[in-house]
Protein backbone atom coordinates (compact mmCIF):
# COMPACT_ATOMS: atom_id res chain seq x y z
CA UNK A 1 0.00 0.00 0.00
CA UNK A 2 1.26 3.47 -0.92
CA UNK A 3 0.33 6.31 1.43
CA UNK A 4 0.95 9.99 0.75
CA UNK A 5 0.78 12.51 3.61
CA UNK A 6 0.17 16.08 2.46
CA UNK A 7 0.44 19.19 4.57
CA UNK A 8 1.52 22.81 4.44
CA UNK A 9 5.13 23.04 5.60
CA UNK A 10 5.01 26.58 7.09
CA UNK A 11 2.56 25.26 9.69
CA UNK A 12 5.23 23.00 11.19
CA UNK A 13 8.20 24.77 12.71
CA UNK A 14 11.30 22.65 12.15
CA UNK A 15 10.07 20.31 9.43
CA UNK A 16 7.39 17.79 8.56
CA UNK A 17 4.69 16.57 10.95
CA UNK A 18 5.09 13.43 12.96
CA UNK A 19 3.23 10.66 11.20
CA UNK A 20 4.45 7.09 11.09
CA UNK A 21 3.12 3.77 9.87
CA UNK A 22 6.01 1.80 11.35
CA UNK A 23 7.08 0.45 7.97
CA UNK A 24 3.72 -1.24 7.31
CA UNK A 25 3.21 0.80 4.13
CA UNK A 26 5.21 2.90 1.71
CA UNK A 27 4.87 6.40 3.18
CA UNK A 28 5.83 9.64 1.45
CA UNK A 29 5.41 13.25 2.49
CA UNK A 30 4.42 15.95 0.05
CA UNK A 31 2.79 16.05 -3.37
CA UNK A 32 5.26 14.18 -5.57
CA UNK A 33 3.47 10.83 -5.32
CA UNK A 34 -0.04 12.00 -4.58
CA UNK A 35 -1.71 10.68 -7.74
CA UNK A 36 -0.05 7.25 -7.56
CA UNK A 37 -0.85 6.70 -3.88
CA UNK A 38 -3.55 4.33 -2.72
CA UNK A 39 -4.29 6.51 0.29
CA UNK A 40 -3.86 10.25 0.79
CA UNK A 41 -3.80 11.61 4.33
CA UNK A 42 -4.35 15.37 4.51
CA UNK A 43 -3.41 17.47 7.51
CA UNK A 44 -6.55 19.57 7.42
CA UNK A 45 -5.59 22.56 9.62
CA UNK A 46 -2.40 23.43 7.75
CA UNK A 47 -3.92 22.95 4.30
CA UNK A 48 -6.92 25.09 5.11
CA UNK A 49 -4.80 27.74 6.76
CA UNK A 50 -2.38 28.14 3.87
CA UNK A 51 -4.14 26.82 0.78
CA UNK A 52 -7.86 27.20 1.40
CA UNK A 53 -10.74 24.87 0.68
CA UNK A 54 -10.61 25.11 -3.13
CA UNK A 55 -7.05 23.76 -3.22
CA UNK A 56 -8.02 20.50 -1.55
CA UNK A 57 -11.18 20.30 -3.67
CA UNK A 58 -9.12 20.60 -6.86
CA UNK A 59 -6.69 17.92 -5.73
CA UNK A 60 -9.51 15.54 -4.89
CA UNK A 61 -11.30 16.23 -8.18
CA UNK A 62 -8.20 15.21 -10.14
CA UNK A 63 -7.39 12.19 -7.97
CA UNK A 64 -8.04 8.63 -9.13
CA UNK A 65 -11.54 7.44 -8.30
CA UNK A 66 -10.15 4.43 -6.41
CA UNK A 67 -8.02 6.59 -4.10
CA UNK A 68 -8.87 6.89 -0.40
CA UNK A 69 -8.61 10.29 1.29
CA UNK A 70 -8.37 10.64 5.06
CA UNK A 71 -8.70 13.87 7.05
CA UNK A 72 -6.12 14.16 9.84
CA UNK A 73 -6.26 16.68 12.67
CA UNK A 74 -5.41 17.08 16.34
CA UNK A 75 -6.65 20.67 16.39
CA UNK A 76 -9.91 21.74 18.01
CA UNK A 77 -12.86 22.31 15.75
CA UNK A 78 -13.57 25.45 17.79
CA UNK A 79 -10.22 26.91 16.80
CA UNK A 80 -10.36 25.62 13.22
CA UNK A 81 -14.04 25.11 12.37
CA UNK A 82 -13.51 24.82 8.60
CA UNK A 83 -11.91 21.38 8.97
CA UNK A 84 -15.21 19.88 10.12
CA UNK A 85 -17.53 21.99 7.96
CA UNK A 86 -19.86 19.75 5.97
CA UNK A 87 -18.58 20.76 2.52
CA UNK A 88 -14.93 20.18 3.45
CA UNK A 89 -15.49 17.03 5.51
CA UNK A 90 -17.43 15.50 2.58
CA UNK A 91 -14.22 15.48 0.51
CA UNK A 92 -12.86 12.69 2.70
CA UNK A 93 -13.68 9.02 3.12
CA UNK A 94 -12.85 8.97 6.82
CA UNK A 95 -11.45 11.02 9.68
CA UNK A 96 -8.44 10.64 11.97
CA UNK A 97 -8.92 12.85 15.01
CA UNK A 98 -9.45 13.25 18.75
CA UNK A 99 -13.22 13.11 18.25
CA UNK A 100 -14.67 9.84 19.50
CA UNK A 101 -16.91 9.78 16.42
CA UNK A 102 -13.89 9.62 14.09
CA UNK A 103 -13.40 6.45 12.07
CA UNK A 104 -9.85 6.32 13.45
CA UNK A 105 -9.74 7.72 16.97
CA UNK A 106 -6.43 9.37 17.85
CA UNK A 107 -6.81 10.93 21.31
CA UNK A 108 -4.12 12.62 23.36
CA UNK A 109 -3.98 9.68 25.75
CA UNK A 110 -1.80 6.60 25.32
CA UNK A 111 -2.51 3.08 26.67
CA UNK A 112 0.09 3.25 29.45
CA UNK A 113 -0.66 6.88 30.30
CA UNK A 114 -1.07 6.21 34.02
CA UNK A 115 1.60 3.60 34.58
CA UNK A 116 2.88 3.97 38.14
CA UNK A 117 0.14 6.42 39.13
CA UNK A 118 -0.07 4.95 42.62
CA UNK A 119 3.61 5.71 43.23
CA UNK A 120 3.47 9.42 42.40
CA UNK A 121 4.62 11.53 45.33
CA UNK A 122 1.72 13.62 46.65
CA UNK A 123 3.24 15.16 49.78
CA UNK A 124 2.54 18.76 50.75
CA UNK A 125 4.16 21.04 48.18
CA UNK A 126 6.02 24.27 48.95
CA UNK A 127 3.93 26.32 46.50
CA UNK A 128 0.23 26.43 45.74
CA UNK A 129 -0.31 26.67 41.99
CA UNK A 130 1.53 26.83 38.66
CA UNK A 131 0.61 27.35 35.02
CA UNK A 132 2.14 26.73 31.59
CA UNK A 133 0.26 28.91 29.08
CA UNK A 134 2.09 30.29 26.07
CA UNK A 135 -0.07 30.02 22.95
CA UNK A 136 -2.08 33.03 21.91
CA UNK A 137 -4.91 30.76 20.73
CA UNK A 138 -7.56 31.37 23.37
CA UNK A 139 -11.13 30.46 22.49
CA UNK A 140 -11.66 29.21 26.04
CA UNK A 141 -10.86 32.67 27.48
CA UNK A 142 -8.28 31.02 29.70
CA UNK A 143 -6.04 34.08 29.76
CA UNK A 144 -8.83 36.24 31.10
CA UNK A 145 -9.62 33.63 33.75
CA UNK A 146 -5.99 33.27 34.79
CA UNK A 147 -5.55 37.05 34.98
CA UNK A 148 -8.54 37.33 37.29
CA UNK A 149 -7.41 34.38 39.40
CA UNK A 150 -3.98 35.93 39.94
CA UNK A 151 -5.66 38.90 41.60
CA UNK A 152 -6.69 36.58 44.41
CA UNK A 153 -3.80 34.12 44.69
CA UNK A 154 -0.25 33.62 43.53
CA UNK A 155 0.24 31.55 40.40
CA UNK A 156 3.72 30.64 39.21
CA UNK A 157 3.53 31.17 35.46
CA UNK A 158 6.22 29.31 33.50
CA UNK A 159 4.64 30.04 30.12
CA UNK A 160 5.00 33.17 28.04
CA UNK A 161 1.66 34.48 29.27
CA UNK A 162 2.13 36.56 32.44
CA UNK A 163 5.50 34.90 32.89
CA UNK A 164 6.97 35.22 36.38
CA UNK A 165 9.02 32.00 36.65
CA UNK A 166 11.84 30.53 34.58
CA UNK A 167 11.99 26.84 33.74
CA UNK A 168 15.66 26.04 34.22
CA UNK A 169 17.33 23.67 31.76
CA UNK A 170 14.15 23.17 29.76
CA UNK A 171 14.31 19.69 28.22
CA UNK A 172 10.65 19.38 27.35
CA UNK A 173 8.10 17.24 29.17
CA UNK A 174 10.41 15.96 31.90
CA UNK A 175 11.42 19.50 32.86
CA UNK A 176 7.78 20.52 32.93
CA UNK A 177 6.83 17.59 35.17
CA UNK A 178 9.76 18.31 37.48
CA UNK A 179 8.55 21.90 37.91
CA UNK A 180 4.97 20.74 38.55
CA UNK A 181 6.15 18.55 41.43
CA UNK A 182 6.75 21.69 43.49
CA UNK A 183 3.10 22.71 43.35
CA UNK A 184 -0.13 21.43 44.87
CA UNK A 185 -2.23 22.50 41.88
CA UNK A 186 -1.67 23.12 38.18
CA UNK A 187 -3.88 25.22 35.92
CA UNK A 188 -4.87 22.85 33.14
CA UNK A 189 -6.67 25.21 30.79
CA UNK A 190 -7.38 24.12 27.22
CA UNK A 191 -7.23 26.70 24.42
CA UNK A 192 -10.78 25.75 23.37
CA UNK A 193 -13.83 24.21 24.98
CA UNK A 194 -15.09 21.30 22.91
CA UNK A 195 -16.40 17.81 23.56
CA UNK A 196 -13.58 15.19 23.42
CA UNK A 197 -10.86 17.85 23.08
CA UNK A 198 -8.90 16.71 26.15
CA UNK A 199 -5.18 17.25 25.71
CA UNK A 200 -1.98 16.60 27.63
CA UNK A 201 -2.83 19.64 29.75
CA UNK A 202 -5.24 17.43 31.67
CA UNK A 203 -3.09 14.29 31.83
CA UNK A 204 0.41 15.60 32.64
CA UNK A 205 -0.36 16.87 36.18
CA UNK A 206 -1.47 13.40 37.33
CA UNK A 207 1.98 12.05 36.51
CA UNK A 208 3.62 14.80 38.57
CA UNK A 209 1.43 14.22 41.62
CA UNK A 210 -0.14 17.66 41.28
CA UNK A 211 -3.88 18.32 40.98
CA UNK A 212 -5.24 19.69 37.69
CA UNK A 213 -7.59 22.65 37.81
CA UNK A 214 -9.33 22.04 34.53
CA UNK A 215 -11.06 24.33 32.07
CA UNK A 216 -12.08 22.67 28.83
CA UNK A 217 -14.06 19.73 27.48
CA UNK A 218 -17.51 19.35 29.05
CA UNK A 219 -17.10 15.54 29.00
CA UNK A 220 -13.66 15.51 30.64
CA UNK A 221 -15.02 13.21 33.36
CA UNK A 222 -14.93 10.37 30.83
CA UNK A 223 -11.14 10.83 30.60
CA UNK A 224 -10.54 11.10 34.35
CA UNK A 225 -8.44 8.32 35.93
CA UNK A 226 -10.51 8.26 39.12
CA UNK A 227 -13.36 9.88 41.00
CA UNK A 228 -12.76 13.31 42.52
CA UNK A 229 -9.27 13.58 41.01
CA UNK A 230 -9.38 17.08 39.52
CA UNK A 231 -11.07 20.45 40.03
CA UNK A 232 -13.46 21.70 37.36
CA UNK A 233 -13.03 25.48 37.15
CA UNK A 234 -16.35 25.84 35.31
CA UNK A 235 -18.24 24.77 38.45
CA UNK A 236 -17.21 27.92 40.31
CA UNK A 237 -19.09 31.18 39.73
CA UNK A 238 -15.86 33.20 39.49
CA UNK A 239 -12.08 32.97 40.03
CA UNK A 240 -12.36 34.52 43.50
CA UNK A 241 -14.58 31.65 44.66
CA UNK A 242 -12.16 29.13 43.20
CA UNK A 243 -9.26 30.79 45.02
CA UNK A 244 -11.12 30.63 48.32
CA UNK A 245 -11.90 26.96 47.74
CA UNK A 246 -8.25 26.09 47.05
CA UNK A 247 -7.08 27.78 50.25
CA UNK A 248 -9.46 25.92 52.56
CA UNK A 249 -9.70 22.51 50.88
CA UNK A 250 -7.55 19.54 51.91
CA UNK A 251 -5.67 18.64 48.71
CA UNK A 252 -5.20 15.02 49.79
CA UNK A 253 -8.88 14.51 48.98
CA UNK A 254 -7.96 14.69 45.30
CA UNK A 255 -5.35 11.94 45.59
CA UNK A 256 -7.51 9.23 47.17
CA UNK A 257 -8.32 7.82 43.74
CA UNK A 258 -4.72 6.61 43.52
CA UNK A 259 -5.46 3.86 46.03
CA UNK A 260 -7.98 2.16 43.76
CA UNK A 261 -8.21 0.94 40.17
CA UNK A 262 -8.52 3.28 37.23
CA UNK A 263 -12.04 4.24 36.20
CA UNK A 264 -13.87 1.90 33.86
CA UNK A 265 -14.52 4.68 31.34
CA UNK A 266 -10.79 5.35 30.97
CA UNK A 267 -9.92 1.65 30.80
CA UNK A 268 -12.47 1.34 28.00
CA UNK A 269 -10.66 4.11 26.13
CA UNK A 270 -7.35 2.32 26.62
CA UNK A 271 -8.91 -0.80 25.09
CA UNK A 272 -9.95 1.19 22.02
CA UNK A 273 -6.38 2.31 21.37
CA UNK A 274 -4.51 -0.73 22.67
CA UNK A 275 -3.74 -1.79 19.10
CA UNK A 276 -0.91 0.39 17.75
CA UNK A 277 -1.99 3.32 15.61
CA UNK A 278 -0.20 2.03 12.49
CA UNK A 279 -2.11 -1.26 12.61
CA UNK A 280 -5.44 0.47 13.16
CA UNK A 281 -4.64 2.80 10.26
CA UNK A 282 -3.84 -0.07 7.93
CA UNK A 283 -7.03 -1.89 8.94
CA UNK A 284 -9.17 1.18 8.19
CA UNK A 285 -7.44 1.91 4.89
CA UNK A 286 -7.74 -1.70 3.74
CA UNK A 287 -11.45 -1.87 4.60
CA UNK A 288 -12.12 1.35 2.70
CA UNK A 289 -10.11 0.27 -0.34
CA UNK A 290 -11.90 -3.08 -0.43
CA UNK A 291 -15.37 -1.58 -0.08
CA UNK A 292 -17.10 -1.67 -3.51
CA UNK A 293 -20.02 0.39 -2.18
CA UNK A 294 -17.92 3.32 -1.10
CA UNK A 295 -19.60 6.58 -2.07
CA UNK A 296 -17.82 9.08 -4.27
CA UNK A 297 -16.83 12.34 -2.57
CA UNK A 298 -19.17 15.28 -3.03
CA UNK A 299 -17.08 17.79 -4.98
CA UNK A 300 -18.56 21.26 -4.91
CA UNK A 301 -17.64 23.72 -7.70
Amino acid sequence: MRVSYIYSAPWFVGGQPWFSLDGLAELTFGYSGIFTADVVVAHAPSLLWHRKHHHVTKLRRNAPRSQIWLLDTAESGVNYPAQFAADFRSLFDAEISYRQTAELWAPYIIPDQFRGYRNAVTDVRPDLCCAFISSGVDNSHRRKYMTALMQHMEVASFGRFMNNRVLENDCGLQSKLAAMRNFTYTLSFENAIETDYVTEKFFDPFMAGTIPIYLGAPNVEEFAPGNDCYIDASRFPDPATLSEFLRRENPQRFHRWRQGPLKASLLSMFDRISTPFAIRFMDLATRLLDNPRREAPRLTP
